[in-house]
């Protein structure tokens, strides 16, 4: 599978470029780095700018969204918890 996005939290200097494999549009890219992010902090990470880049244009063409995730309680599974994210392109 071709890399279509690259996704990079902008608020820390030292994080890894991931690429997002299936994203179709940058805002799926966003969304699913802060997935990510969000499963690997066990719910720590809730906001926070994303960068995205397509892979052939490269990081000089990025784009960076203001992610926010809202946690609520499952309605399907008691003491769960499901995620909303919100996505914003920056101006």
């Amino acid at each position: 599978m071709k890399i279509g996005y690259w996704a990079q939290r902008a608020d820390d200097e030292t994080a890894e470029p991931a690429p997002m494999l299936g994203a179709a549009s940058p805002e799926d890219a966003a969304a699913a780095l802060a997935q990510r992010l969000i499963e690997q902090g066990e719910g720590d990470w809730t906001e926070g700018p994303i960068r995205v880049w397509d892979a052939k244009s490269g990081v000089e063409h990025a784009v960076i969204f203001d992610v926010t995730a809202s946690f609520f309680e499952s309605e399907e599974e008691e003491g769960e918890f499901d995620c909303e994210l919100e996505i914003v392109e920056r101006e």
